[in-house]
């Protein structure tokens, strides 16, 4: 008979996860705010004059702006998918979620 033994560190671990996944469902919600986001575009604001003071004028990764998107996105593979889910919420403007 095997035995199921929880370590203190693997129960804060599970614990950790489950807060951070909870805390997690509230932010499509709150990033819909005006108020949120413009906290949001600040701390990106600070993250980058931090990354910049750290590694000078260097990129981490390519940037662009938003002169560089283009406004035509063309989709990889199917843009209609024939499956049944898929058209029950397209028939639903995709309000229910699923």
């Amino acid at each position: 008979m095997s035995r199921l033994i929880v370590t203190r560190r693997g129960f804060l671990v599970g614990t950790a996860l489950s807060m951070g996944t909870l805390a997690l469902a509230g932010c499509d919600r709150l990033s819909q705010t005006p108020s949120f986001r413009s906290r949001l575009d600040l701390a990106e604001k600070l993250t980058m004059r931090g990354q910049r003071l750290l590694i000078g004028g260097q990129a981490l990764a390519h940037e662009f702006t938003s002169a560089d998107l283009s406004p035509v996105f063309r989709g990889n593979g199917t843009v209609m998918p024939a499956d049944e889910e898929y058209q029950m919420l397209l028939a639903d403007q995709f309000a229910s979620g699923a």
